[in-house]
């Protein structure tokens, strides 16, 4: 792969050039700009952080399974008795009592002040989290960027009366109170309680389903990390005067 000497720390490969730009080198002027450098300007410093690493939203679902498994092994639920956790909306009748878990509503986070998804200010370029040098590169740089995104996420409680989907309701507004240090401390930047809204009824053959939704108001954050060097902007400057020819 032919190589130019750019300065006495880098080259740049010439591969990535059309060869007709460099018949003649002394006509043309290569010159590279790291977009590394360029992301970290143009980034927001946001300090605050999670004990654990921030999460989105594949990670939030398993929490919150992972919260009300916990939470059926402490009171000593049955087998039998034991809630079914459904990714999406239920496909068929419900056998047994269930929860499903699933996203209404998700846009960038927004930093202004005032109720969630109202606020003017929006998470439209890259937090940085830290740049550190990185340890599987010796010289470059790694950068962790950050986006907030706020989510309105809905879990429905669904059972075969609507009695026990009221009680079933009741049992996971405590449970999602309980845990809420459990969120925070996996890296759930911010959780809130949005309530309730109208009770659904679905017939399955011939069978009525009780649905009870709960929403909540989530603060994700979506992380990438950058590495400096790994992507080179190139710029060629040629030039030329009034009839075409080099000058």
């Amino acid at each position: 792969m032919d190589l130019i000497n750019i300065t006495n720390q880098s080259v740049l490969r010439t591969g990535l050039i059309n060869p007709d730009l460099l018949i003649d080198e002394q006509y043309v002027r290569i010159t590279t700009n790291s977009i590394f450098q360029d992301i970290i300007q143009r980034s927001v410093t946001e300090k605050t952080k999670t004990p654990s690493n921030s999460k989105d939203l594949p990670e939030i679902f398993d929490l919150i399974s992972q919260a009300i498994d916990d939470y059926q092994i402490r009171t000593h639920q049955t087998e039998d008795n034991k809630i079914h956790i459904i990714y999406g909306y239920p496909e068929k009748d419900i056998e047994a009592e269930s929860i499903t878990i699933g996203l209404e509503k998700r846009e960038p986070g927004a930093f202004s002040q005032g109720p969630p998804f109202e606020g003017p200010v929006k998470n439209l370029k890259p937090i940085v989290r830290e740049v550190i040098n990185d340890p599987d590169n010796l010289g470059y740089k790694r950068a962790t960027l950050g986006y907030y995104y706020d989510n309105l996420i809905k879990l429905t409680c669904w059972a075969r009366t609507n009695k026990k989907c009221t009680e079933r309701a009741i049992w996971l507004e405590n449970l999602m109170e309980e845990y809420s240090w459990f969120f925070a401390y996996s890296g759930v930047n911010r959780l809130i309680y949005w309530g309730q809204q109208e009770d659904i009824v679905r017939d399955v053959r011939n069978n009525n389903n009780y649905g009870r939704p709960l929403r909540y108001f989530i603060r994700t954050e979506k992380i990438t990390h950058l590495t400096e060097k790994s992507i080179e902007q190139i710029l060629i400057n040629i030039y030329v005067n009034k009839n075409g020819y080099p000058t």
